[in-house]
């Protein structure tokens, strides 16, 4: 059973996207559990996320998992009520992706950690879904010697494709 919070005075860029460190510092300040989820909004997690983490949590004591997502169209409104959905989306969201394949750099959209890990850090100003923090994160953990842990293979983040037109900072192709 999750509990939402949903934190709506958050520092903003110009174009309205969130500041990654502000972001944080208020979901870290509302967060009373001992692991944190960064996922974007867009993406559906299906219930290997949760087979996953259990596996990682018993085997590590300090990680970053990461995932990359699986892009999807999704033109009718999903029923979650009927179990087919999941292995739709599942089947339908690897049909086509191949990992060793995929070269993109940035399509992770997927990050969970201890609250720790962010502990005597400073993040800096990097806007929220704009690429770079996702390489910070990824030196914080080496930095400090934490695993990254790419559970792609393992774990379905299906991304929902819809238009980037919203972007008015940076040119997406």
């Amino acid at each position: 059973n999750f509990k939402v919070k949903w934190i709506r005075e958050v520092k903003t860029s110009y174009t309205g996207a969130p500041y990654l460190d502000d972001m944080i510092e208020k979901g870290l300040d509302a967060a009373k559990n001992e692991f944190i989820c960064i996922i974007n909004g867009d993406i559906i997690l299906l219930p290997d996320f949760m087979s996953t983490f259990l596996l990682v949590v018993n085997k590590y004591t300090r990680f970053l998992v990461t995932s990359r997502r699986l892009d999807l169209k999704i033109d009718h409104i999903l029923n979650f009520d009927v179990p087919e959905t999941v292995s739709y989306l599942k089947e339908n969201a690897r049909k086509t992706y191949s990992y060793h394949n995929d070269k993109r750099l940035l399509p992770i959209d997927l990050f969970v950690f201890h609250r720790d890990f962010l502990l005597d850090v400073k993040i800096p100003p990097f806007v929220y879904g704009r690429g770079i923090f996702v390489r910070w994160f990824i030196y914080n953990a080496y930095r400090k010697r934490i695993p990254v842990i790419d559970a792609t293979p393992v774990l379905t983040a299906v991304h929902q494709l819809h238009s980037h037109d919203y972007i008015k900072d940076t040119v997406v192709k």
